[in-house]
């Protein structure tokens, strides 16, 4: 994993184009305070899985918004996805992607999207975090440090 990294602004772009393309009744929002060279360390494949299984997931749950915020912190490099659909409850939040188990069991997809996420996120020593959205939904954040 030493000196692999991604340019992640470009890779959300594209992301996040094929997600509308995929989720018509969905605008994802792309929110960034990085400059648009801004590397991270992190493989492109590995980005892309990260980033695309919670914005999929957003998408999903969305009523008509999600909002995808990349932004960097000392030596944190984070990683934002909200959503304005229904949200989860407090007390449901900590199983979140705990293998096997399924939010909604109505909902396409088998439920590893998010511990596909935890563990891609453990790999880099990296953190997720679920919480409430501004815009009503869940909020998925995903703290990267940088490898000194």
């Amino acid at each position: 994993l030493a000196g692999s990294s991604c340019q992640p602004l470009e890779q959300a772009r594209e992301l996040l184009w094929m997600l509308g393309r995929l989720h018509s009744n969905v605008e994802f929002d792309l929110d960034s305070t990085l400059i648009d060279t801004a590397r991270w360390p992190i493989e492109e494949q590995d980005f892309s899985e990260l980033l695309g299984n919670l914005a999929d997931n957003a998408g999903k749950w969305a009523r008509s918004r999600v909002r995808v915020r990349l932004s960097e912190k000392g030596d944190q490099r984070i990683l934002e996805i909200h959503d304005d659909g229904p949200g989860v409850a407090p007390e449901e939040r900590s199983q979140l992607g705990t293998r096997g188990w399924r939010l909604d069991q109505q909902m396409p997809g088998h439920g590893l999207g998010l511990a596909i996420v935890r563990d891609l996120a453990a790999r880099y020593q990296g953190a997720v975090q679920f919480e409430a959205s501004p815009l009503g939904g869940l909020l998925v954040r995903v703290e990267i440090p940088t490898q000194g």
